[in-house]
């Protein structure tokens, strides 16, 4: 019998051209295999609807055509027990996003046909997912100085590389590094951070990484806190995202957990998946959920 794949295609993602993508799926879709159907995200949001139909209807693969964000959307009711019992429906990534991180941990292509032909080999991996104040996320959560950046840039038409850094090289003269408390399961810890980055997965995207020990199968949150140092040595030590050693800067500290708690006296910026947010409320609470997530993979 042949499995039922539904594509959501986020048109407005990333800076990829979507246009012909319907075509690439028809021409190199295994019809074999799979019966397919194509839905258009419209607004904000669609897409977790469009998630809790694929599982109402019992597609056994949902293909998110976007970025993070678009991931993060539609991964919220596919690791919800309640909806999708059995992890029957499991997710495939087109990459189409700026900087499509958690495809590049599962070695997805950013070329569409290659990740079709990915989707097409079928192999599974059940994977942990993570939250922040109940809140789902699949990759990288951080708070500091990438939640202010992706903040900013957040309503932004314009995405990108160029833009990321445009704005990240505009916040940080000036800087404040917010005083903060972290507990990390029985540990705590409070400082000044420039970062921290609650990594279920290890890259950002662009293939920055964060966090090159993390494990998507360990039923732990990699936290990475970068502390707080004069501007010319984070400048100095950016290339570590590039070469993977990010862990063996100095500056930087790195812990595994189950549970971690946030909490500071001043308003902090975070992001989730790369949706960067303002908090200004009591406590940020991270949590991870073992399992809980069926990926098509390319590794």
């Amino acid at each position: 019998m042949k499995k039922k794949v539904f594509f959501i295609i986020n048109p407005r993602s990333g800076t990829s051209k979507k246009q012909d993508l319907n075509k690439l799926i028809d021409q190199y879709l295994d019809h074999d295999k799979f019966d397919y159907s194509i839905s258009y995200t419209e607004y904000a949001g669609h897409a977790i609807e469009l998630s809790k139909k694929a599982i109402a209807e019992q597609y056994d693969v949902l293909a998110i055509c976007g970025g993070d964000g678009s991931v993060n959307e539609v991964s919220a009711p596919l690791v919800d027990p309640s909806l999708n019992h059995n992890y029957k429906t499991k997710i495939a990534i087109i990459p189409g996003g700026s900087g499509n991180g958690f495809a590049s941990h599962f070695r997805i292509s950013r070329n569409p046909i290659k990740a079709i032909k990915t989707l097409n080999a079928y192999k599974v991996e059940r994977v942990d997912s993570c939250t922040i104040n109940n809140k789902c996320f699949v990759n990288i959560a951080g708070v500091g100085f990438d939640g202010l950046v992706s903040y900013r840039i957040k309503d932004n038409a314009k995405r990108g590389l160029w833009m990321y850094l445009k704005v990240s090289f505009k916040e940080m003269i000036g800087y404040h590094q917010p005083i903060v408390d972290i507990q990390i399961d029985d540990h705590h810890i409070q400082g000044q951070f420039a970062s921290v980055a609650i990594c279920n997965a290890s890259v950002y995207g662009y293939n920055f990484t964060m966090a090159p020990d993390a494990n998507v199968k360990d039923g732990l949150m990699d936290i990475v806190m970068i502390r707080k140092a004069p501007l010319w040595a984070y400048l100095f030590e950016a290339y570590r995202f590039l070469n993977k050693t990010m862990h063996k800067s100095k500056y930087v500290s790195v812990y595994k957990a189950k549970n971690i708690t946030l909490s500071s006296d001043e308003t902090l910026y975070y992001h989730t998946d790369g949706e960067g947010y303002q908090f200004e409320g009591d406590l940020l609470h991270f949590e991870i959920k073992p399992q809980s997530l069926d990926i098509i993979s390319a590794r």
